[in-house]
């Protein structure tokens, strides 16, 4: 219903159409296309379907109303006439990455939503994407791999390999043997650029985003992070560069104050999770530029200042355990920091042997979350320190 009411939305508003002559690469999808089923694509495109079957019940499957309705509208504004063939899901995934599948699903990761600055630079990737479908990338892919070994390992791949950490690991555009061509990649960016631009969006963006996240790659020194997207998404700095070019002679749009606006705001009701599952990767020095970023747009001191806590507690080098406590400290001085920064700096002073900190913690822990799942350890912490 949420669907509908977005096209009938949309329609009213004056939906844009993807004319052909305003692009420089036309559409080429049917959207009524369907492979002959007792095929080898047939397999592969039941295999598909049978994934965003689970997907839709799946725990990892992001539910936020207002997130997805969000998300939802970009991609219709995007894609225009081709909305209603793209169904968009929010996957629970720190890691960055999105991707398109032949039959019109997209998968928008969560790690993607933590690193994109606006809404400008989300449309820039949601645009490449949409313009995989209209170039229809995936299809020709798929036949050009028919007699390669990756197009064997797709029809053997279980639902259950494919649904593994955070729910679902990317399956038409992950690894080498995967990776769309350098042909297709340009195509997409130029589309992309070209769709977002009608849409609304300064193209401009989409060369912000790749330097962005080039920056971050190039100052994680420690290559301990899987970085999801670069297997079908090729960073570079040409890409960068050609995709500046080419919004140069696009025609300029004013920019919207909304397209600039940190994404903060949206992503508040979730960031808490968000973050904790990047944290929970331990790619340290990833989540260290991550949060700089963050600390850099104005999103919130006290849980920007409670996950440093969280790195440099997991992280436990040496001097670690200071840091931890000085930004779980920090955090604590707005009424709004997470009551789990209490919680933690309270084991941090038992480890210190500081029982007047810890149980003065634990206590503030239990006053700000008196129903805790771990109250019965924090009760028996709070006895034996008398």
């Amino acid at each position: 219903m949420l669907r509908l009411a977005f096209i009938i939305l949309l329609t009213a508003a004056g939906m844009h159409s993807v004319k052909a002559s305003e692009l420089t690469f036309a559409p080429t999808i049917d959207t009524k296309y369907e492979p002959d089923w007792s095929s080898d694509e047939g397999g592969f495109w039941y295999k598909v379907n049978q994934i965003e079957a689970d997907i839709k019940s799946s725990p990892y499957l992001v539910r936020d109303a207002a997130l997805n309705d969000y998300v939802n509208s970009m991609i219709c504004k995007i894609a225009g006439e081709y909305c209603a063939s793209i169904r968009v899901y929010i996957i629970d995934n720190p890691h960055f990455n999105a991707s398109m599948y032949p039959n019109g699903m997209m998968h928008v990761w969560t790690g993607l939503l933590l690193r994109v600055e606006n809404e400008a630079q989300l449309a820039a990737v949601l645009g490449h994407e949409i313009a995989h479908f209209l170039r229809a990338h995936q299809i020709a892919q798929w036949r050009s791999a028919q007699n390669s070994a990756w197009a064997a390992v797709l029809l053997d791949t279980g639902i259950a390999a494919i649904t593994g950490v955070y729910g679902v690991a990317t399956l038409a555009m992950s690894g080498s043997g995967a990776a769309f061509s350098r042909t297709h990649e340009k195509e997409a960016d130029i589309m992309g650029a070209e769709l977002m631009h009608k849409a609304g969006y300064n193209p401009k963006a989409a060369s912000e985003l790749w330097q962005r996240v080039l920056e971050e790659r190039e100052q994680d020194q420690s290559k301990d992070s899987s970085w999801s997207f670069w297997a079908s998404h090729p960073p570079s700095k040409e890409r960068s560069e050609y995709l500046l070019a080419h919004a140069d002679k696009l025609k300029a749009l004013p920019k919207p104050e909304s397209q600039s606006e940190p994404l903060f705001k949206l992503l508040s009701t979730n960031y808490f999770k968000l973050m904790k599952n990047h944290v929970d990767l331990q790619e340290h020095e990833q989540t260290k530029i991550l949060l700089q970023r963050h600390s850099s747009l104005g999103y919130p001191k006290e849980k920007i200042d409670f996950f440093f806590g969280e790195l440099y507690r997991k992280r436990a080098q040496d001097g670690d355990t200071d840091k931890a406590l000085e930004y779980y400290q920090a955090s604590i001085q707005s009424p709004n920091s997470p009551p789990q920064a209490f919680k933690h700096l309270a084991y941090l002073y038992l480890k210190k042997k500081d029982k007047k900190q810890a149980k003065a913690h634990f206590m503030n822990y239990l006053e700000r979350v008196p129903q805790a799942k771990d109250k019965a350890m924090i009760k028996y912490y709070l006895k034996s320190l008398g």
